[in-house]
Parts: C-alpha cells; sequence; structure tokens
C-alpha cells in the first residue's frame, strides 16, 4: 500500500519554494540594474574618449604643433572608440533581448497541483537556449567595447608621444 503524503509538508515546501523565488527575482533585479549601469557607463567611457581625442586634436590644431599631428592616426583611434561605443549599444540590446525571452520562459511554464508546482511548458526549453544564447552576446559585445577602449587609449599614448606632449 503506499503511504499517505502529510499535505504540511507541501504547504512547508510551498513556502520555502516561494522564499527562494523571491531572493531569485531579487537578485535578477539586482543584476538587470547593475548590467545595465555597466552599459551605460562602457558607452559613456568610449564617447567620451572620442569627445576627449576631438578635445586634443582641436588644441594641436591651433598650436605651433599642428603639424606633427598625423590625421590618419587620429581618425584611426577615433573609429576605434566608435566601434566600443558602438559594441556597447549592441550589448545593451542583445541584454534587452535576454529580458525579454527571460520573461518568455516564465510564461511557458505548465502550472501543476503537486510540488514542483509547475513543469516546463513546449516551449520552455528552446526559449532558455536561445536567452543564454543572447546572454552570451551581450557579454561578448560589452567585453569587446572595454578592449576597444583598452586599444583606443593605447592607439592615442602613441598619439600624444609622436605630438611631444
Amino acid at each position: 500500500m503506499q503511504k499517505a503524503v502529510d499535505p504540511s509538508i507541501w504547504i512547508d515546501k510551498r513556502e520555502k519554494a516561494q522564499e527562494l523565488k523571491a531572493f531569485i527575482a531579487a537578485s535578477n533585479a539586482a543584476a538587470i540594474s547593475l548590467s545595465g549601469a555597466a552599459l551605460k557607463a562602457l558607452l559613456l567611457l568610449n564617447g567620451g574618449a572620442a569627445i576627449a581625442m576631438l578635445g586634443f586634436v582641436a588644441t594641436m590644431a591651433t598650436g605651433d604643433r599642428a603639424n606633427l599631428l598625423d590625421l590618419s592616426e587620429v581618425v584611426s583611434v577615433l573609429q576605434v572608440f566608435a566601434l566600443g561605443a558602438g559594441l556597447a549599444v549592441l550589448a545593451t540590446g542583445f541584454a534587452y533581448v535576454v529580458m525579454y525571452f527571460q520573461a518568455a520562459v516564465a510564461q511557458s511554464f505548465d502550472l501543476i497541483d503537486g510540488p514542483p508546482f509547475y513543469t516546463n511548458g513546449n516551449k520552455t526549453n528552446l526559449l532558455t537556449q536561445v536567452y543564454k544564447i543572447f546572454h552570451v552576446f551581450s557579454v561578448l559585445a560589452a567585453s569587446a567595447s572595454l578592449g576597444s577602449f583598452g586599444f583606443g587609449v593605447m592607439l592615442t599614448g602613441g598619439i600624444v608621444s609622436i605630438a611631444g606632449m
């Protein structure tokens, strides 16, 4: 004979599951907020560097060292910073797609009567794979944006040293 299950155990497990769900939701909200701030910082970092480079060129062009400035190198550096800013925007777009598909995954579960009170729906696995792929794309684009900034700074150092600064 099958042993009867005490319903109070289900209630206790349901409460623990709800607490865990609330913790995961709070952690996810914090991660979304921090990633948004990081992506904004990358955009400001690369955009600010491009603006600073333009200011440097303007200062050099009006001074007595204008002939020391190689404009092709300056344009190359500006392109690197512009690429970094573009990659930051792309990473932000990918992050939006990740959040969209995470919401779609949450809506794809089927509710059931017994623990764990939900099961994967027809599209849950596919939606999960899609959001994980876009998550990787977002991280790669953000990393490339930061790398672009570093490369631009390195190139800027060469221009400044050639100009005799």
